[in-house]
């Protein structure tokens, strides 16, 4: 009931608008976070902020800075559940789902778990939005504990964004800001099925294998402009990083496939270290960037 409440105020606000996708980021980039002109949803913050001190807490979301929240679809991922504002949309076993099958209508191999639910989830909001004559909202903001795989996180970004009919949304993780209170960094995901990169468009597709640990492999699309490289540390991985913006001063684009011993919390850690230098953040899914075809 307080969901499809809430679903309606949100709809009435009109937080609908068209946004960049996820299957444009590398081809088009934009610059630092997607701030919208929406108008802001009085006591939207504290509704979030109480359901995830109810889950799990907010001092176990991933502490870093980031913006001011904007109101959406927001998702709760603990270790034995997902919510979907606050209706239970699957249960997990130490965040994963149990049920490890594909979806068969995911085309980048996400969970069904998280497909069904998300795909259950909008078709709610657009029978809502037809009934007030509204659109479904587009961004979608993760509250996940950062002590959860990151491929979990990862997962259910690729099944709100493939489940959700025609546009994709707009996606942030929601972040303990400490002294600001709950903060979101926006990120992107490339494509299902991957991408290719024209070779004319001088693509570097620069790619961390974020593997836990401080550990980090970083890679180019094409090892001709850069040889795999590992990194061990987050002083290591700093330093890296301001070579490679040295030297490819005109990219901002930074690509995270998180590793199976890797947490939210590791990928938010890049995040923040690359946030000067790289401030554009995609997540995949073992999906990839071609140079060519």
């Amino acid at each position: 009931m307080f969901a499809s409440l809430l679903l309606r105020t949100l709809l009435g606000l009109g937080l609908a608008g068209p946004g960049p996708t996820p299957t444009t980021i590398l081809a088009q980039p934009v610059g630092g976070d997607v701030v919208s002109e929406y108008e802001q949803l009085e006591g939207f913050v504290g509704v979030v902020v109480k359901q995830i001190n109810a889950i799990f807490g907010t001092e176990r979301l991933p502490a870093a800075p980031g913006f001011p929240v904007e109101p959406g679809v927001y998702v709760t991922l603990a270790p034995n559940q997902m919510l979907i504002f606050d209706k239970v949309g699957t249960t997990l076993s130490g965040g994963m789902p149990a049920d490890q099958a594909a979806a068969a209508e995911c085309k980048s191999g996400c969970s069904r778990a998280f497909f069904d639910a998300f795909r259950v989830a909008w078709l709610d909001m657009q029978n809502e939005a037809q009934a007030v004559e509204a659109e479904v909202p587009i961004r979608v903001l993760f509250g996940a504990e950062a002590g959860l795989p990151a491929r979990a996180l990862v997962d259910a970004a690729y099944a709100a964004s493939e489940a959700r009919p025609g546009v994709v949304p707009n996606l942030y993780i929601l972040l303990n800001g400490g002294p600001a209170g709950l903060r979101a960094r926006n990120f992107f995901l490339v494509p299902p099925g991957g991408l290719a990169v024209s070779p004319a468009r001088n693509p570097l597709g620069l790619t961390v294998d974020v593997m836990g640990g401080g550990r980090f492999e970083v890679k180019a699309a094409d090892s001709r402009l850069l040889a795999p490289t590992t990194a061990n540390g987050s002083e290591a991985f700093d330093k890296l990083l301001v070579g490679l913006d040295r030297r490819f001063p005109s990219k901002d684009v930074l690509i995270l496939r998180p590793g199976p011993n890797a947490l939210v919390a590791d990928l938010v850690q890049v995040m923040t270290i690359a946030s000067d230098r790289f401030p554009i953040i995609v997540f995949d899914m073992n999906q990839g960037v071609r140079v060519g075809g």
